[in-house]
C-alpha cells in the first residue's frame, strides 16, 4: 500500500485508544486531521520527535483518568502503524 492510498479518513478510522478504553477510562471527545500551525510533539512514537509547521497530523482530545488531554500524532507515524497492522480499508 502506498501513501496515496491511505486517506485522512482511513487514518481517522484507527482507534488509538483501543487498549486504554477500559483501563484508563478513555472517552474520546474529538479526533480530526489538521495542518499544523505550530510545532507539536508527536505522542505516538517511542522515538520523541516534533511535528513541523505545515505538516498533516491527527489531533485527539479526550478524557483519560478523568482529566482532559489533547495530543497530536504525525501522519508518518499513523501511516507506519496502519501499514504494520494491515488495517483493512473501510
Amino acid at each position: 500500500m502506498n501513501e496515496s492510498t491511505i486517506s485522512d479518513r482511513d487514518l481517522l478510522g484507527i482507534d488509538l485508544f483501543a487498549d486504554d478504553k477500559d483501563d484508563a477510562g478513555a472517552r474520546l471527545s474529538s479526533s480530526r486531521m489538521v495542518t499544523t500551525q505550530k510545532a507539536h510533539a508527536c505522542r505516538f512514537s517511542s522515538t520523541a520527535h516534533d511535528i513541523p509547521v505545515g505538516a498533516r497530523a491527527r489531533v485527539e482530545s479526550a478524557i483519560m483518568d478523568d482529566r482532559w488531554g489533547r495530543f497530536s500524532v504525525c501522519r508518518d507515524c499513523l501511516e507506519g502503524w496502519f501499514r504494520e497492522t494491515e488495517v483493512p480499508l473501510p
